[in-house]
């Protein structure tokens, strides 16, 4: 892969598979050392979303130097992206107390979710509320941005979707503050923060 160093494409990404390409004094090289590990062709999609991000244009032309681009960092790294979000059946049964269907039912919001060792999924089909509340904070909004292609009109989510935490799954489901330990619950109404002291 190679991208744009310098000048007013500062950013943009290439993808070159076995073929020759020549490389200019505004123009950098990236190379994945292990295939097996990460596809390069997930990298160069995941590069031309996020590389613009990092463009800075504060002394003349436009510019994404190596230096910086070392430092582009891409949230779908950091769990197993070619896996399903959810576990398997057999999995989910070993640890049914843990990984077992959630609810966040408050502020007009009907959503559930499921704790996974990679962090905590929303589910497709969950229903978001739609109108941001007093606490709608800063990060929340660019998740919802982010995502904004995978809601419908009605606020229904059309994939899952993985967060870090439960606290950030609950803030994108809501669109204000929340604690995820408490606003994710069993059908029961039991909490996640009482699930967890139980283990």
């Amino acid at each position: 892969m190679t991208w744009t160093t310098d000048g007013a494409r500062a950013g943009s990404v290439f993808y070159h598979a076995n073929e020759q390409f020549s490389i200019t004094n505004v123009c950098g090289l990236l190379k994945v050392k292990d295939n097996s590990q990460l596809s390069t062709r997930f990298m160069y999609y995941c590069l031309q979303i996020c590389a613009k991000d990092y463009v800075r244009s504060g002394m003349g032309n436009p510019k994404l130097m190596s230096n910086v681009m070392a430092t582009v960092t891409m949230g779908a790294l950091g769990y197993k992206v070619f896996e399903p979000l959810i576990s398997t059946a057999a999995t989910v049964a070993e640890d049914s107390a843990v990984l077992s269907e959630l609810y966040c039912r408050r502020s007009g919001a009907n959503a559930f979710g499921r704790v996974t060792s990679e962090g905590f999924v929303v589910l497709k089909d969950s229903k978001l509320r739609v109108k941001p509340m007093s606490s709608y904070s800063d990060s929340a909004r660019k998740m919802r941005e982010k995502y904004a292609n995978t809601i419908d009109a009605e606020g229904v989510l059309q994939r899952d979707i993985l967060f870090q935490s439960p606290s950030g799954a609950s803030c994108f489901v809501l669109m204000g503050s929340s604690n995820g330990y408490l606003d994710w619950c069993t059908e029961e109404g039991v909490p996640l923060k009482a699930l967890n002291a139980g283990k």
